[in-house]
């Protein structure tokens, strides 16, 4: 159940086929950080963890060669942003700084570049754009591919949403 604005009470029961469930404030499934709030702060931070991780992993195979940036770029694309925007299509909404964040440091750290150095040059210099726009257009494919499926029960579950919204 998920909620905006209460917490979860204590003698708070719910029951499937006669097993009680336990009741979480978040769970993962599909490796996506689910919260009782509707909030994907939580996922956003478990995916720029693991994207810092396979980013240092990017960084130490590839420092012993003289990779151009457009070619590291390709490799971070390919291996550390796939960690980044996992499943985005749900959640990449916010704009989520500790994502950008990972993206950055890699971009300043090709670059050899302090870290205070002005984030739009950096963009520039590597005619890159920050993640999140990658996540919105993500987003906009997904639901013209739902709107636009012949599976029924994909457009049973979107139309009913539709009109869940309209009614509120």
């Amino acid at each position: 159940m998920f909620r905006k604005r209460e917490n979860i009470k204590e003698n708070e029961k719910w029951v499937y086929d006669n097993n009680e469930l336990e009741v979480v404030s978040d769970f993962n499934d599909l490796e996506t950080v689910f919260n009782y709030t509707g909030s994907f702060v939580l996922n956003q931070e478990t995916l720029a963890g693991k994207g810092l991780k396979a980013l240092n992993v990017l960084l130490n195979r590839t420092k012993q060669y003289n990779f151009k940036p457009s070619v590291l770029c390709q490799l971070f694309d390919a291996f550390v942003s796939v960690t980044l925007n996992y499943g985005s299509e749900i959640w990449g909404f916010s704009k989520s700084n500790e994502i950008e964040r990972i993206h950055m440091k890699f971009c300043k750290h090709i670059l050899g570049v302090k870290s205070f150095t002005c984030n739009r040059a950096i963009y520039g210099e590597l005619g890159r754009n920050p993640l999140y726009i990658n996540r919105y257009t993500r987003i906009i494919k997904f639901w013209c591919k739902i709107i636009y499926s012949d599976d029924i029960i994909i457009e049973k579950l979107y139309l009913d949403t539709l009109y869940a919204l309209e009614c509120n």
